[in-house]
């Protein structure tokens, strides 16, 4: 039989509207009902548990406004958990549409269905009070929100919803459930008859441990009923302690304790939250306290004697490898229930050393811009964990409906804001593609962590190994030799662009528009579909052999902060434009001493003008033809067959009165470094 665990949780409970909350308050040994208006005075306690209900969401779950205003509380705390405990467990909840899934609900008693009863006009609103407060309802219109034939939720005052799946299907694991019964015992208590039979609590928990070969003895803590009524406390504990202490020879005190200490009486939902409060002593590894234990009843003898003890202030749970974490409960007419968990089987990791991973982007999405806002800090506060953040990842790789907002956060989060939310608005993705100066030291080495960009580069390496080029080489060496050799700068722009490309392919980035830049037009034609992986690697190679094997003056280029048409009366007739970037920026071209001698007249002036390192070559000038024979040699072999480009591609390298509309041939890559003409690029 496949094993359960829970997978995801949530919850809402009085001053806890998280199920990180209640655990907070539960190691800060908080006590959580609070006064109340809820009654009139002298009709009830003053004091209760309450938890906010009037935020409920209708829209976002397909509930009229009609029928919300009818709704009873219990049902509109129960969605909004429910969908808590899918997203917890790191599931869209929209994958759960037609799924084999069951819904277990059970509510308690319901003062709003009689109190709407009487308020509401039934002869107008009759038919939304009967949808609003039918509890028979409850788990199949929970599962009608989610598209299934079912899902989770236990709610009254407190409300929990516990995700449960198969372990071999599960994102997280908060435990593993070894055994979960219950059984109506009956009343029968000798001290007073309507409370259970202790006898009954004793067989029902040694029948359990036993028919499942549970060993009582592996119990590091007891989450028990503890109502705080002597007499029903005194039957547990007699059942407890005969069964799983006394009776299955226990040499060591076997700790219990009560949510209820802190939470009061939170009706059918008790047995829940006291999941939930096991589950928090085996995340943080301490067992809450009980609150407000002051002395043990001197009629329950196991407390006495010491073979139980109650935890009071928070203590460590010591679990050894087969250790178990079991949960008692009993119902108000003589049923007990009982759970037993196994901790996360993943053994505790050391932190992580954020140093040690690449940076993880991770997305994120809301309902409003302030619950994104509030989710970003959450992850941003958690400790550097990036099985947590691949929880994130995955949850939110697809579209949730209804969450209209939009977010990342960078994790570890480096200087600056936290990036802006956003309302989702398609916006046009457009990929450019830089050329020679683009390069630097080791500029490969941190990407090659990335799966798909190694396995980009060890294929393109392959290509190149046979003409003497180590390409992995090239990417990660840090010294002044990396790029002493043109043809390196070639390549190894080149591959980080052809790899930096299928990265955001396999993530689904899809570009509307591709530019490139000088050379980068052999990775423009790679992103629209022109030239393979390999043909692109070697067309770059082509440029820079042909650079090398031909005889060149030597050249240098420089960046102006001028325009074409402010620069060209100035220039010097031995330097040539070889490339207009925009209506005030410029790429120069020429004999090495005419562009240095250019560069410092314009920056005496206060005009930028920056020299760029193209190994002393002239590209985009009359002083490279000469390696345009050589370039030809070496590319016809590897394209042969030149593919029209689409109208995505808006190239730099053809003048816009020669485009053909609609995509136009391949631009011929020997014009693109080898003759002089204006560059097109988008300002």
């Amino acid at each position: 039989m496949t094993d359960v665990v829970i997978s995801g949780i949530g919850g809402c409970f009085p001053q806890s509207s998280t199920v990180q909350d209640f655990g907070q308050d539960l190691l800060d040994n908080k006590y959580l009902p609070t006064p109340t208006k809820r009654w009139k005075d002298g009709e009830s306690t003053a004091v209760c548990g309450e938890v906010p209900y009037n935020d409920f969401d209708a829209p976002f779950f397909g509930v009229s406004r009609s029928l919300a205003s009818c709704t009873d509380p219990v049902h509109k705390v129960g969605y909004q958990n429910c969908f808590r405990a899918i997203i917890d467990a790191g599931l869209n909840p929209h994958s759960m549409k037609g799924s084999n899934a069951a819904v277990f609900a059970a509510s308690g008693c319901n003062e709003f269905e009689q109190r709407a009863v009487y308020a509401k006009d039934c002869s107008t609103l009759g038919n939304y009070l009967i949808m609003g407060n039918n509890r028979s309802m409850m788990a199949n219109r929970i599962s009608f929100l989610f598209g299934l034939q079912a899902s989770g939720s236990i709610s009254t005052d407190s409300c929990v919803a516990l995700f449960l799946q198969r372990a071999d299907r599960a994102k997280r694991c908060y435990a593993k459930v070894l055994v979960s019964g219950v059984e109506p015992i009956g009343a029968g208590c000798k001290i007073n008859k309507i409370l259970p039979d202790p006898r009954g609590v004793q067989n029902f928990l040694s029948n359990l441990y036993r028919s499942h070969s549970i060993d009582p003895k592996r119990i590091a803590y007891l989450e028990a009923d503890g109502s705080a009524h002597p007499v029903r406390d005194e039957c547990e504990l007699a059942g407890v302690d005969a069964a799983l202490a006394k009776g299955a020879g226990r040499s060591t005190p076997l700790l219990v304790g009560s949510v209820r200490s802190n939470l009061g009486f939170a009706d059918v939902a008790t047995g829940a939250a006291a999941i939930c409060k096991a589950v928090v002593a085996m995340e943080t590894g301490t067992i809450p306290a009980t609150i407000d234990f002051r002395e043990a009843n001197p009629n329950i003898e196991s407390l006495a004697e010491g073979r139980l003890r109650v935890v009071d202030t928070n203590t460590p749970l010591r679990l050894a490898a087969d250790s178990v974490v079991a949960v008692n409960t009993l119902g108000l007419l003589g049923s007990v229930g009982h759970t037993v968990l196994q901790p996360n089987p993943r053994a505790p990791e050391p932190p992580q050393d954020p140093s040690q991973h690449l940076p993880r982007l991770v997305p994120v999405a809301g309902r409003t811009e302030e619950s994104t806002k509030e989710a970003i800090a959450k992850i941003l506060a958690a400790p550097f964990d990036i099985h947590y953040y691949r929880l994130v990842q995955d949850l939110f790789s697809s579209n949730i409906n209804g969450f209209t907002y939009r977010s990342y956060a960078i994790c570890p989060p480096g200087e600056g804001d936290v990036p802006a939310v956003s309302k989702v608005e398609k916006r046009s993705v457009w990929f450019v593609y830089s050329g020679m100066g683009s390069q630097w030291a080791g500029m490969g080495a941190g990407l090659m962590r990335i799966p798909i960009f190694s396995e980009t580069i060890e294929r393109l390496h392959a290509v190149l190994e046979p003409k003497g080029v180590d390409l992995k080489r090239i990417l990660t060496e840090t010294g002044p030799e990396a790029f002493d050799n043109i043809l390196k700068s070639f390549v190894g722009i080149t591959a980080c662009q052809i790899a930096l490309t299928n990265v955001l392919t396999a993530v689904g980035v899809v570009p509307d528009g591709i530019v490139g830049h000088s050379f980068g037009e052999q990775a423009c034609a790679y992103a629209d579909g022109c030239l393979t992986e390999e043909q692109t690697i070697l067309a770059a190679w082509a440029r820079g052999a042909a650079s090398n094997d031909a005889t060149l003056i030597k050249g240098m280029m420089a960046a102006v902060g001028l325009g074409y048409k402010d620069v060209l009366p100035r220039l010097p007739p031995t330097v040539d434009v070889a490339c207009h970037n925009s209506s005030t920026s410029c790429t120069l071209s020429g004999p090495a001493e005419d562009v240095e001698f250019f560069v410092k007249q314009l920056s005496d002036e206060g005009v930028f003008a920056k020299t760029v390192d193209v190994a002393g070559i002239a590209y985009h000038s009359r002083y490279i033809q000469a390696a345009g024979p050589f370039l030809r040699e070496y590319l016809e072999p590897a394209l042969s067959e030149p593919k029209r480009r689409s109208c995505k591609w808006v190239t730099t390298s053809v003048s816009q009165d020669k485009r053909v509309r609609g995509g136009g041939a391949v631009s011929t890559v020997d014009k693109q470094l080898f003759i002089p003409r204006k560059n097109f690029l988008l300002s």
